[in-house]
């Protein structure tokens, strides 16, 4: 059964598929810290999210998504759903579709 990784968002709730595994990345991109995750059988798109943070929140944000991921593979077939602790302080906007780059 596929999982999912949970965000509670301004815009709602939104599931990314894990599929057969995914990338969580942190770059910058002009000055600012953005946060990808990349299905690891498709480099071509990516999911951005967007949020209203500081560096730090965006650091543990990280760390959360990587903490679900653990969590995601370690469950029942039955949880289908893991959710991604969102850091006090900080809310995510929205997630969106990106393709490549």
């Amino acid at each position: 059964m596929q999982k999912y990784l949970k965000f509670n968002t301004a815009a709602g709730v939104h599931n990314v598929p894990v599929g057969s595994g995914l990338f969580a990345d942190k770059i910058a991109v002009d000055g600012v810290l953005e946060l990808r995750l990349y299905n690891q059988n498709a480099f071509l798109y990516h999911y951005k999210i967007v949020s209203t943070q500081d560096n730090t929140a965006t650091a543990v944000l990280l760390v959360n998504i990587n903490t679900a991921l653990e969590r995601a593979s370690a469950t029942t077939w039955q949880n289908s759903e893991v959710e991604v602790q969102i850091p006090s302080g900080a809310e995510i906007s929205s997630i969106a579709l990106t393709v490549f780059p």
